[in-house]
């Protein structure tokens, strides 16, 4: 798993689902496996990072990035070793961008709907503007829907 802004509560969010993800199957977390990048981690950073990584992890056989933010500098660590940024290894990530079309076409995706989250917020809304709620910071939960390519 590669995760950053690991002081946010949806990336906290995010590495504890991969966490019990991880119990579900009856499968040990490896320490190894985890990194936390800076929020505003440079190019240097996330190679860094990445360089250690495999130095540790030789047989990596998959990533798992909780932000999409991350996908592209690491796919150009890739190109710029001449490795193939897959080489069996399987990618993941949470939300996607237009280019991961052309260059990752078999990157998996976790995306939310964004009609139901818009749908929750203006419900959200609407509550607080009746009265019916107070303005209060709420936590919210929406499914995800696994795009596996």
């Amino acid at each position: 798993i590669l995760t950053t802004a690991h002081n946010l509560v949806n990336m906290q969010s995010r590495q504890q689902g991969y966490l019990r993800a991880l119990a579900a199957a009856g499968l040990e977390p490896d320490g190894r496996l985890i990194r936390n990048v800076p929020p505003q981690a440079t190019v240097e950073q996330i190679n860094e990072e990445m360089e250690s990584l495999v130095a540790e992890v030789p047989d990596l056989d998959g990533i798992f990035f909780t932000s999409h933010v991350l996908v592209l500098p690491v796919y150009v660590w890739y190109a710029s070793r001449g490795l193939d940024h897959c080489g069996g290894a399987g990618w993941a990530c949470i939300h996607s961008l237009p280019e991961f079309n052309l260059l990752l076409p078999e990157i998996s995706i976790a995306q939310m709907s964004i009609s139901r989250l818009g749908a929750k917020a203006m419900d959200m809304l609407i509550e607080e503007i009746e009265g019916r709620g107070q303005a209060q910071e709420k936590m919210v939960t929406i499914d995800c829907e696994m795009i596996l390519r």
